[in-house]
Formats: C-alpha cells, sequence, structure tokens
C-alpha cells in the first residue's frame, strides 16, 4: 500500500468565487501572529478559543461537508463529527515543524493559497518524506496520527485553513 492511498484530495466546488470571500473574511479579523523559535505562521486563529467568532467558516464548511461524505464513502465511514477549525497563512520564511493531531481520525487542510507544490504539507513516516499532490483550490485529508510539517515558504503567501475530524462507524 502506498501512502497515498490513505489520504484523500478532492476539489472545492466554485473555489474561483469562494476564495476571494474567504481571504476577505480572514483579513476582517485583524492581525492576529503567532510566532515563536517553534513556528513561524504570520497569521492564525488557532490560538483562539472556540467561542471567537471565525467568519470564514461558513463559506468553506459546506466544502469540507462534501469532501468528508466522499471521504466517508471512499473509507468506510458512516459518519464524522467536526473538531476544531482554524486558519493560517505563512509569508515569506514562515513554517510549522513536524507535528500530528493525535485526537481525530483525519486532519483536513483546504489550500486557499498555494503559491507553489513546494510548500504544500510534507509528510513523514520513519525515515520517509511524502509530498501529496495537492493544488490551490483542493483539500487533503491524512490520518490525524501522521507526521507533518508546511516547510518553509520561499515565495508568495500560503493560506490553509484546517480542521480535525472524528471519522465513525455505526
Amino acid at each position: 500500500m502506498q501512502v497515498e492511498e490513505l489520504c484523500f484530495v478532492s476539489k472545492i466546488e466554485n473555489f474561483k468565487e469562494l476564495k476571494g470571500i474567504i481571504l476577505e473574511k480572514i483579513n476582517s479579523m485583524g492581525q492576529l501572529d503567532f510566532n515563536n523559535s517553534f513556528q513561524n505562521i504570520c497569521h492564525t486563529d488557532y490560538h483562539l478559543n472556540n467561542a471567537f467568532e471565525r467568519p470564514y467558516v461558513e463559506f468553506i464548511q459546506p466544502s469540507f461537508v462534501k469532501h468528508l461524505t466522499e471521504l466517508n464513502s471512499t473509507f468506510g465511514y458512516d459518519y464524522f463529527e467536526f473538531g476544531y477549525i482554524w486558519f493560517q497563512q505563512y509569508e515569506k520564511n514562515g513554517f510549522h515543524p513536524w507535528h500530528c493531531h493525535p485526537d481525530s481520525t483525519f486532519s483536513n487542510i483546504a489550500f486557499i493559497e498555494l503559491p507553489s507544490s513546494n510548500v504544500s504539507t510534507q509528510i513523514k513516516i520513519k525515515d520517509y518524506q511524502f509530498s501529496i499532490d495537492v493544488k490551490e483550490g483542493e483539500i487533503l485529508s491524512m490520518p490525524g496520527s501522521f507526521l507533518h510539517c508546511s516547510p518553509i515558504n520561499k515565495s508568495k503567501r500560503k493560506t490553509v485553513v484546517v480542521c480535525n475530524t472524528f471519522n465513525y462507524v455505526s
């Protein structure tokens, strides 16, 4: 089995229309930096509590629902529940090191701005590093236990909206 077979990718319908709206809603939230020696994320709401209003969610969530319904059908799950949802933006030299989402079945990443395939999410299993072929306007789902990172961005801004899900069999 190849690592790609454990992941799921789909296109976001009406992405050209949604992209501008999602970016506008993210920008309306003000600047929310999250930089330290561990990571360099220029703008994110990850660290804010769930009660914080996230105006972009209503525009991207239907795409996640469609994607996750297809994922469930492909992998044999019956239903899913959303966990946390957040966005992250990376300017030049931005990065997020190796980490995982162990309290979820899948980590789901919507690529809203992806200036280059070189900055798409990287996956590591043992000593092997993989890059799943994704493009701007697509959603990538991978098991939450997979180590993954956002490599150093050497280009224009990268924007992702991420959600964790819990997928179940009845």
